[in-house]
């Protein structure tokens, strides 16, 4: 495995390449070579850095406290001047310093999520570089930042430019432990209210629609599908509700119960039940989703590695080990890595099938896409896509936002 360390870490002219055994020093990175640069890489297919934030692992990229303090006096003096560590480093100091760094990113690679990182985080990375600037009604965005309803701040991140067009968002995909995205620059689509997505406007002005591709019960799906399930119906719960015999919404109420922890007393408050008819309904439904199962599964891995471990290989750092939070980090943790990888499939399809179809946000489980109205026959026709690690199908819904 080639890795390489570049100079900036090192603090040298050049930056060193290891291919096994052998090293050597570079101006350029090769491309095939794992990058350590101190910084996160969204465009890097080999980004070291990356890889060691999902592991939660961390390297000391600094010399001993006593260089670094010098470093800030020199660096000062000089007006702020970036100076590499070799020139005010010992040579013999500098050296061990190198051969420190080397020592233990060797020693951490083998423990490191490579596999992970190459074939779902970067899938996720080609979408999210995919969204485009979404384009917004002034009008309609003065009159609700005027009225001071819902979330203003997120409503004034709208702002639309001279050309009509708002900022191009920005997500952080570490915010959270399980990945889901937060909104780190530009629109706060994530926290906006659903009724105010009525601003957004189509580039092609009447010519386009604004439309969105979501998973149907994605969470839930999951957990359907540990364990072989199957649901081709985007109505998942209307599906087990009419084979146990129950309401949808007392299915939906259970599952969601199971998903995120809610106590069997609220549930039972909430669906009118109590006693042994409550008991009986929740036994059946797990019965139906074989919780048990996955959460032995998870419970295992977790004694095994310290860590809940999704259905890709990312590792997710739990607080607390209670059972209903392995079942919400592996069911949440993974359903954001299908989310990404259906994703992808779809703005691939799109760039060949419906190149005028521009993407925009992604909201969690949806895809908004600003569509030109020829082109809407073709996103409609995406009704489903089958992702790596699942044999099952997962369907999407489609639907016009204006």
């Amino acid at each position: 495995m080639r890795l390489a360390l570049d100079a900036r870490v090192l603090g040298t002219d050049e930056s060193l390449i290891i291919d096994g055994p052998s090293f050597r020093w570079a101006k350029k990175v090769p491309r095939d070579a794992w990058h350590l640069s101190g910084d996160i890489k969204e465009d890097d297919e080999r980004c070291l850095d990356t890889v060691l934030r999902l592991a939660g692992k961390q390297l000391s990229l600094d010399p001993p406290e006593r260089f670094v303090k010098a470093m800030s006096t020199l660096s000062g003096s000089l007006g702020g001047m970036d100076v590499p560590w070799s020139r005010v480093l010992p040579n013999w100091e500098h050296q061990a310093f190198i051969r420190r760094l080397v020592g233990e990113l060797q020693g951490i690679m083998p423990s490191l999520p490579l596999d992970y990182f190459e074939t779902v985080w970067c899938a996720g990375n080609a979408v999210l570089g995919s969204l485009q600037q979404a384009a917004v009604d002034r009008k309609a965005w003065q009159a609700l930042v005027s009225t001071g309803a819902g979330n203003v701040p997120a409503l004034q991140s709208f702002e639309p430019g001279p050309d009509s067009l708002a900022s191009r968002v920005r997500y952080n995909r570490f915010k959270t432990l399980t990945g889901r995205l937060v909104v780190e620059g530009g629109p706060q689509v994530l926290t906006l209210k659903r009724s105010h997505r009525g601003m957004l406007r189509s580039v092609y002005g009447d010519k386009g629609t604004i439309v969105s591709l979501d998973f149907a019960a994605l969470e839930a799906r999951i957990l359907l599908y540990e364990h072989g399930g199957r649901c081709e119906e985007a109505d998942l719960y209307g599906m087990i509700a009419g084979v146990l015999g129950y309401d949808r919404a007392a299915i939906k109420g259970a599952v969601i119960s199971e998903l995120y922890g809610s106590s069997k007393w609220a549930l039972g408050k909430h669906l009118g039940m109590e006693g042994v008819q409550l008991n009986d309904f929740i036994r059946n439904v797990k019965a139906y989703f074989k919780t048990s199962e996955l959460l032995a599964r998870v419970k295992a891995q977790f004694v095994a590695t310290g860590k809940v471990i999704n259905r890709y290989g990312r590792p997710v750092h739990i607080d607390e080990p209670l059972d209903n939070i392995f079942i919400a980090y592996y069911g949440q943790s993974t359903g954001v890595d299908v989310t990404m990888l259906g994703f992808k499939q779809v703005v691939e399809r799109l760039k060949e099938k419906a190149p005028r179809t521009r993407p925009i946000f992604v909201l969690h489980d949806a895809l908004l896409l600003d569509a030109h109205n020829d082109e809407l026959g073709e996103v409609a026709g995406i009704k489903k896509v089958k992702v790596k690690g699942y044999v099952q199908s997962f369907p999407l819904k489609y639907e016009r936002v204006t």
